[in-house]
């Protein structure tokens, strides 16, 4: 629950995170992160893949 309060404070057009903070998420986060920002990534993308996609 609380992460989903966090996601719903950040509004999608929210500036985009360095490669350093992404980083320092774990893989759920990354997922979490790139839906709010209206990237689509993939369950079996690795998390250099993931931050990739993001960047």
């Amino acid at each position: 629950p609380a992460k989903k309060a966090v996601a719903e404070k950040a509004p999608a057009e929210a500036e985009k995170l360095g490669k350093t903070a992404l980083n320092a998420m774990k893989k759920a986060e990354l997922a979490d992160y790139a839906s709010t920002q209206g990237v689509e990534v993939n369950a079996s993308d690795t998390k250099a893949q993931m931050i990739e996609k993001l960047t």
